[in-house]
């Protein structure tokens, strides 16, 4: 299948978000920034693959919409109000995940998470967009405020995770049913409405590799790895491995890629850590680390913040680093030109 047209695309993010989540993010992505924010973008690419997401989306559909984000907030003098009103939502919405967390999975609760899930995003990602793209001078005039609002806001989504996991647990229980997490937003919707499921073969064909394609029209699912492998080699070309210093420094050792934190093994001080993008899980993982390298990230990501923190060689951005590095090889990661080498 041919993928949308795009000036670039670009990897956005990376993490343990299902397939429901990802179709979620998707349908915000593409209907409901525009609505509310008065600016979006077009289409999205979602990958799911041995239990890890990877999202992608159009550079200068990203970059517009940053710089309306940019003229709305920081044109006006308005970041600091921006930062309050994140981190309030934030406590919202975690507040409110942990009391449907107690509530039976039907129709009116999925809803309501879907709502709160749409509305919290427009104004938890203000804070990279805006940082990813700003002019670099008036980076520090914004930085203390957005900074403040990305960590207060870090772990929302890991619980929002949990609670849709959960969610789909009870309803594979009750329906005797396998992969719940790998259907998407209509489906869902579909099923609360007419207790149809999509057929079982297809969720554990998708839960092995899918790839969910969405646009301001709807959305198309592909299943399988060897379709899963034609769309990756439609969305990144380049064999260099370069991105952005998130702290400066040199360091030679063994890279490893780790996807999933819960699941590394071997890893050891001194070795290089390799991943799409970090999250508060990774954090035991790179205190024995020489550097990071990830595939994503803006100078409020996560790696980016710890680096600083622990003062240890930080490469952000690369796109292609978890792709194009192989496990167990020697590498070496020059974070002041923000380049990686394979030895």
């Amino acid at each position: 299948m041919q993928l949308p047209k795009a000036n670039k695309w670009e990897k956005f993010w990376a993490g343990k978000w299902s397939p429901l989540t990802c179709s979620i993010f998707g349908t915000h992505y593409t209907q409901v920034w525009e609505k509310q924010m008065g600016h979006g973008v077009k289409k999205a690419v979602f990958i799911w693959k041995h239990g890890t997401s990877q999202s992608y989306l159009d550079h200068e559909e990203r970059r517009q919409m940053a710089l309306h984000l940019i003229k709305m907030f920081v044109d006006t003098g308005r970041v600091g109000e921006v930062s309050k009103r994140i981190r309030k939502m934030g406590d919202n919405f975690l507040l409110q995940i942990q009391q449907m967390s107690r509530e039976k999975a039907d129709k009116k609760l999925f809803e309501k998470y879907v709502k709160l899930h749409l509305d919290f995003t427009s104004w938890y990602t203000i804070p990279r967009k805006i940082i990813d793209f700003i002019e670099p001078e008036r980076v520090d005039k914004v930085m203390g405020p957005l900074r403040k609002a990305r960590l207060h806001t870090e772990q929302a989504f890991v619980h929002s995770e949990d609670f849709v996991r959960h969610m789909c647990d009870e309803i594979a229980a009750k329906e005797n049913y396998s992969c719940i997490h790998c259907m998407v937003l209509e489906e869902m919707r579909e099923y609360f409405k007419t207790g149809k499921l999509p057929a079982e073969k297809e969720l554990k064909a998708r839960d092995k590799a899918c790839c969910i394609i969405m646009d301001t029209k709807g959305y198309k699912v592909l299943s399988g790895e060897k379709a899963v492998r034609e769309i990756e080699s439609q969305l990144s070309t380049t064999t260099e491995i370069k991105g952005m210093a998130a702290y400066p420094g040199k360091a030679k050792g063994t890279a490893r890629i780790v996807l999933d934190p819960s699941k590394a093994k071997g890893f050891r001080k001194g070795d290089i850590l390799v991943t799409g993008m970090t999250r508060p899980a990774f954090v035991p993982l790179m205190e024995k680390a020489a550097a990071f390298v990830t595939d994503i990230g803006g100078l409020l990501c996560h790696a980016a913040l710890v680096a600083r923190e622990m003062k240890k060689p930080c490469i952000i951005g690369t796109q292609n680093a978890t792709k194009l590095i192989k496990d167990g090889e020697i590498i070496e990661v020059d974070a002041d030109k923000g380049t990686v080498v394979r030895r």
